[in-house]
C-alpha cells in the first residue's frame, strides 16, 4: 500500500540523511504509524540513499531486502532465520545491509523472539528496519532494541494534489480519495478507480454504517461466502473507521482494537462472525 513517491515526512527523512552521511545510523529502527502513510516508501528510499546517493525509489539494489508476511499473512520462524542470514551478509555496495521487514506486527512470538537474538548483537554494517502501524503490538522485549519513528498522517489537501497532479485523478476524485484515505497516500491510490480494495471498502463501510443486528446479517452472509478474506476486510474496516469517525471523535479504542484482532487474524484462524460480534456487541 505504498505510494509511487514520497510524499511528506521532511523532517524524517533530513533526520535520516543526516545520519547516513554521518555513518551514525542505529542498527534497527521500528517505523510506525497508520497503513499507507510511506513507511515502506521511505525505508526502501533510505536504502537506496546508502547505495546510490539518492533519497527516492531506486531497483534493483544490491545490499537491500524486503521481507514480507507471507500467503496466510504471517511472518515465521523461517522468515527471520532468513533475515538473520541476510544482516550477516558483508554488503556490497554501501555501508550498510538493510533489511526491511514489512507488517512486522504480523511476526508471530516464536519469531520475534528469533528476530531478538539478531537484534542484541547485530554486526556493524546491519540495518533492520521494522514496518508496523502499532509498536505496543511488538514484544516489549524486541521493541526496546530499536528506535522508534513515527510517520504520521498526511494533510488531505496534500494528498489530493499529489493524486491530481502525479496520478492524473480528477479533482473531485482526488478529493474523495484523499478524504477517505484519512491522510493516507498510500491507501488513496489504492482507492481511485476500480480495485478490490475499493469494494472491500465499501463493503466495509456498508458494514459501519448499518445499525448493530443489521451488522450481525452482514458478517454472518460474508463469512459463508467462499472468496470471504477476513484479513482483507478488516483492513478496509480499519480505513473506513479512520476515515468516518461517529459523534465528531475519533474511535481511538476500537480501532486499536481493531488492529489487535488484525494481528490475531493473521496468526490463528479466527471465526470472523464471534470476532465481530464481540468487538462490536451484535
Amino acid at each position: 500500500m505504498q505510494p509511487s513517491m514520497i510524499l511528506g515526512h521532511e523532517q524524517v527523512i533530513s533526520h535520516l540523511k543526516g545520519l547516513a552521511n554521518a555513518r551514525a545510523l542505529p542498527h534497527g529502527y521500528i517505523f510506525f504509524g497508520p497503513e499507507g502513510v510511506g513507511k515502506r516508501t521511505v525505508a526502501a528510499a533510505l536504502a537506496s540513499y546508502l547505495e546510490k546517493g539518492i533519497f527516492e525509489l531506486s531497483q534493483p539494489l544490491s545490499d537491500c531486502v524486503v521481507v514480507e508476511p507471507n500467503a496466510s499473512g504471517t511472518l515465521g520462524i523461517e522468515a527471520v532465520r532468513e533475515v538473520r542470514r541476510m544482516v550477516w551478509q558483508t554488503p556490497l555496495v554501501a555501508p550498510y545491509r538493510t533489511v526491511i521487514i514489512s507488517g512486522a506486527e504480523r511476526l508471530t512470538d516464536e519469531a520475534q523472539h528469533a528476530l531478538l537474538k539478531a537484534a542484541e548483537e547485530p554486526p556493524v554494517h546491519a540495518l533492520l528496519i521494522l514496518i508496523v502501524t502499532d509498536p505496543q503490538l511488538l514484544r516489549e522485549t524486541l521493541r526496546s532494541r530499536f528506535q522508534c519513528l513515527y510517520f504520521p498522517a498526511l494533510p488531505i489537501a496534500a494528498v489530493s494534489k499529489w493524486l491530481a497532479e502525479t496520478h492524473s485523478y480528477a479533482k473531485k476524485t482526488a478529493e474523495a480519495c484523499a478524504q477517505l484515505s484519512f491522510g493516507r497516500p498510500g491507501i488513496a491510490l489504492l482507492l481511485g478507480g476500480e480495485s478490490p480494495f475499493r469494494d472491500q471498502v465499501e463493503t466495509a463501510q456498508a458494514f459501519w454504517d448499518a445499525p448493530s443486528l443489521k451488522r450481525r446479517d452482514i458478517i454472518k452472509a460474508l463469512a459463508q461466502k467462499d472468496d470471504f478474506v477476513f484479513t482483507s476486510f478488516l483492513d478496509a474496516l480499519l480505513v473506513v473507521v479512520a476515515a468516518t469517525p461517529r459523534d465528531g471523535s475519533f474511535p481511538c479504542s476500537l480501532w486499536h482494537k481493531l488492529v489487535e484482532l488484525r494481528q490475531r487474524v493473521s496468526n490463528f484462524p479466527l471465526n470472523p462472525r464471534i470476532q465481530m460480534e464481540a468487538l462490536f456487541t451484535l
